[in-house]
């Protein structure tokens, strides 16, 4: 058992982060009409990874390379909570608002940065 709830914790954690690429990626490709999204799935996917590995990584490095890419991840990380945080408000304001496909993705990448 008490090895079981750890194992939970990150599999939960991992699915919803799986969940959270697929629905950006979902996303993005109706706001800009993208006839394949495999570039996106590969793009998110690859920033996760990096984000992940780089604050795990280096988070206690000396070198200055190493600061950079550890500060590089976090800024990352916080871009893309802010650019989720901001597709879904899109979302709900797409509920009330009727308007191009391509203004709420330029409306979601601006209230993420």
């Amino acid at each position: 058992m008490k090895k079981f709830i750890p194992l939970l914790f990150l599999i939960t954690f991992l699915s919803l982060l799986i969940g959270a690429n697929i629905y950006l990626v979902n996303r993005f490709s109706l706001y800009f009409s993208l006839e394949s999204s495999t570039f996106l799935y590969f793009l998110f996917a690859s920033i996760t990874v990096f984000m992940i590995a780089g604050l795990i990584v280096f988070t206690n490095a000396i070198s200055r390379a190493a600061n950079y890419a550890y500060i590089m991840a976090s800024v990352l990380m916080g871009f893309m909570l802010y650019l989720l945080l901001s597709v879904n408000l899109i979302d709900l304001i797409h509920l009330f608002v009727d308007a191009n496909a391509q203004y709420f993705g330029f409306a979601a990448i601006i209230l993420a940065s």
